[in-house]
């Protein structure tokens, strides 16, 4: 999956691991309500956990298998500052022995802006419908990537203009006490 993005690496970064963005994004349905439970900076490392819920579609006899209301799962997400990359491995809420999703991504300067390439790897264990049921939840996290996307690049958009209105000032980011904890 690649994705071009109207802004430097740096913002990209920035944005991927900012709270005030998560909670933006919480608000957003069409990308399943994420919501920040941890963020530990650590130099260059930045790990955050951030809930989701499958958004999709499943088709009534796929429901059998799977029950969409049960697809929720924490993203464990590391991203290196200094590499440019981001390593992510989902932990379902449910199905955690049929369902096993993990991706890398390397992100780049690229012209003006910048791409961010990732290689995803994504396998539903289920008998006979397992394929469609990965295709169905695969669609669904392209789908929520270029809805990121979008967000990521409005929210820089309005940052910069921020920055621009107050001489450069700086968005806060929340207290501690305001991130909730990752239960697991």
């Amino acid at each position: 999956m690649s994705q071009e993005l109207r802004a430097t690496p740096a913002e990209v970064e920035d944005a991927l691991t900012h709270p005030l963005l998560f909670e933006r994004l919480g608000q957003r349905a069409d990308l399943g309500g994420p919501r920040l439970l941890d963020r530990v900076e650590d130099g260059d490392l930045v790990r955050m956990s951030v809930r989701y819920r499958f958004h999709g579609r499943l088709a009534p006899g796929l429901r059998r298998a799977m029950d969409p209301d049960l697809l929720t799962w924490v993203e464990h997400a590391t991203l290196d500052r200094s590499a440019h990359t981001q390593v992510v491995e989902v932990k379902p809420d449910h199905y955690g022995s049929r369902l096993r999703c993990r991706a890398t991504a390397v992100i780049e300067a690229n012209g003006e802006g910048t791409l961010r390439l990732a290689d995803v790897d994504l396998e539903v264990v289920v008998a006979i419908v397992g394929p469609a049921i990965e295709r169905a939840i695969a669609g669904s996290l392209v789908a929520t990537a270029g809805a990121q996307a979008r967000a990521i690049e409005d929210w820089i958009t309005e940052r910069r203009s921020r920055q621009a209105g107050r001489g450069g000032g700086q968005l806060r980011a929340p207290r501690p006490s305001q991130v909730e904890t990752a239960r697991s």
